[in-house]
This record gives C-alpha cells, sequence and structure tokens, in this order.
C-alpha cells in the first residue's frame, strides 16, 4: 500500500511541519499601521472615567438639589408679594366667607385660586402640592382676625426622609428650618 504524504500548507505563514492530527492555523502578521489597545490600557481607562464619575456625579446632585431649594425660596417671595396684593383688595372665595369688607391676607387656597392655580393643585383647602413641595400656612386653618395682621407660609419638600423645609412671613424674610 502506497502511503499518502500530507499535503504541504500553501501558507508562507504555517509551520513547515506539524504533527499528525494537529490542525494549524495560520495568522496573519500584523501591519506597522494596525493598532489595538491592551487589557491594561482598557482597564486604566475605565478607571479614570470611574473615578471622574465619582466626582462629578455627587456634585451634580447637590446642585440639583440647591436649585430646587432656592426655586422654593423665589416661589415664597411671590407668594409674599400676591399677598400683598391680595391685602390691597381682597377677593374671597370658598369655602372661606367674609362677612366685613376689612383688609386681611388671604388663605393659602385663596392666594392659589388668586394666582390662576400657579402654584400647584389644592390639595383641600390646607395644602397646595407643588413639584415636589407642598405649601401649606402656619396654622393650617389661620383665623380670619389673624390673616388681618399677618401670615407665615410653610414650604416642605415631599417625597424625602429629611427633605427641606422653609417658612415665610408677611415681612419676606424666608428662613430654612431644615
Amino acid at each position: 500500500m502506497d502511503e499518502i504524504a500530507p499535503a504541504k500548507s500553501t501558507s508562507p505563514h504555517a509551520p513547515e511541519c506539524a504533527p499528525e492530527g494537529v490542525f494549524v492555523f495560520a495568522t496573519r502578521p500584523r501591519r506597522e499601521t494596525e493598532s489595538a489597545f491592551s487589557l491594561v490600557e482598557l482597564l486604566i481607562v475605565i478607571s479614570v472615567l470611574g473615578i471622574l464619575a465619582a466626582i462629578a456625579v455627587p456634585q451634580f446632585l447637590a446642585a440639583r438639589r440647591l436649585a430646587a431649594e432656592r426655586s422654593v425660596a423665589a416661589t415664597l417671595r411671590t407668594m409674599v408679594a400676591e399677598q400683598q396684593l391680595f391685602f390691597l383688595n381682597p377677593a374671597p372665595l370658598p369655602p372661606s366667607a367674609m362677612g366685613d369688607p376689612t383688609r386681611r391676607y388671604a388663605r393659602l387656597h385663596e392666594l392659589n385660586a388668586y394666582m390662576h392655580h400657579a402654584l400647584g393643585t389644592d390639595s383641600g383647602s390646607l395644602f397646595v402640592d407643588g413639584h415636589g413641595v407642598r405649601y401649606s400656612m402656619v396654622p393650617l386653618w389661620p383665623s380670619t382676625e389673624s390673616l388681618r395682621g399677618g401670615f407665615t407660609i410653610q414650604a416642605s419638600e415631599q417625597n424625602m426622609a429629611r427633605g427641606f423645609i422653609y417658612e415665610i412671613d408677611e415681612s419676606g424674610r424666608v428662613v430654612k428650618i431644615r
């Protein structure tokens, strides 16, 4: 019997002889213009990006929270300006009934209606819910007599265990409680 000799590889990169039954894959040589990143280089880049994200994300969240608090303080100042206008020309709205024509400040639901619901939606007649903030009077339902002399409005952050609370009175001074 004639033995069949293994065929010689035509690839210039294949070894001259390979043991029988072993497959040899020819690889092409790397060209001078090709480049690739090593695993170590990729890990270094990913680590640097992770460190930058660890620094930037808390700063972004803090800036966002500060902007929300400043927005609430500005809204409270707007409420004081609207209260001053209401005081000059009171327009009682249900469920408040004003039997005497003396000047007074508005209850919260009246103020919101006076401002065309710019503060948010009324939750009954005691609260107004804005974007993530609940506004309320202190006390919740001030008497007409107490509204002749002044008012106090609180804004508290919703959906947070220890959210901020701001308070403002007729003087326009905003106080951060928490």
